[in-house]
């Protein structure tokens, strides 16, 4: 099994791209790609390759000066006297082997419990996971039950369960991960450090990174991710991916 740890390291993204912006640029692209192959397919390909290898050599060089940048100095900043609510997502298909586990490395999140709400999202089809859910339901953990319904997928399980989170602030785990006990106040103290903060990433590493080759390779990819390449661009303002866990996403944005 690939599993992986989300520590309290903090990343920013500063706001949605403008849809709008996006579409005209992709419009442009695809207009003058057709044109340019339609009037001469030969250098078009040829300046393409061009392009995509000046891209490729591009990006390894910065990957390559990132590993000497510093990392960007820990968020400090205290913690409110009245915390805000704060939901946990964790959507579940057909994994009802991990629900003890998962559900005692998240009771051991580092806040308070009345200001806090785990929901635990489990598909109507899947039974034997919504029982194993109810066996271990205590606050601050609820259960949603997703009805049935295409397309059957995360995100529609997640925005279902959205319906009722309470939370200010919201972050996603999935059924493999065993999250920082300190992630969600580390999270908290980085929105409150920067009023315009839309959302945070936590950096993930693989908890049996030496099991055999491919976790070792796998490990070394997402460490270079989350502990090189993403600080790096933090550091130099630029936007940066999100992965599909360990988001911390702002409700008031």
């Amino acid at each position: 099994m690939l599993g992986f740890r989300g520590k309290t390291q903090i990343g920013y993204a500063n706001g949605p791209i403008s849809k709008r912006r996006l579409g005209i640029f992709l419009l442009l692209l695809v207009t003058l790609t057709t044109l340019a192959i339609w009037f001469s397919a030969y250098r078009s390909v040829l300046a393409v390759s061009i392009f995509l290898t000046f891209i490729f050599t591009l990006q390894a060089a910065l990957r390559f000066v990132a590993s000497f940048v510093s990392k960007p100095k820990p968020v400090d900043q205290s913690l409110p006297e009245l915390w805000p609510i704060y939901t946990v997502l964790v959507p579940i298909f057909q994994e009802a082997h991990m629900v003890e586990e998962l559900m005692l490395g998240l009771s051991k999140m580092d806040y308070p419990v009345d200001r806090l709400e785990i929901i635990m999202i489990c598909e109507e089809i899947d039974p034997f996971t919504i029982s194993m859910v109810e066996k271990f339901l205590r606050p601050p953990f609820k259960l949603v039950v997703v009805p049935k319904g295409k397309p059957q997928t995360k995100p529609r399980a997640l925005n279902y369960a959205m319906l009722d989170a309470k939370g200010e602030f919201v972050t996603i785990y999935d059924a493999e991960d065993i999250p920082h006990p300190g992630q969600i106040k580390g999270a908290l103290q980085a929105f409150l450090s920067e009023a315009n903060l839309g959302a945070i990433q936590a950096p993930l590493d693989y908890m049996n990174f030496d099991d055999n080759w491919l976790t070792r390779q796998f490990s070394l990819e997402y460490s270079a991710l989350f502990h090189v390449w993403i600080p790096f661009l933090v550091s130099v303002k630029l936007p940066f991916p999100l992965g599909g866990t360990s988001n911390h996403i702002s409700g008031l944005m």
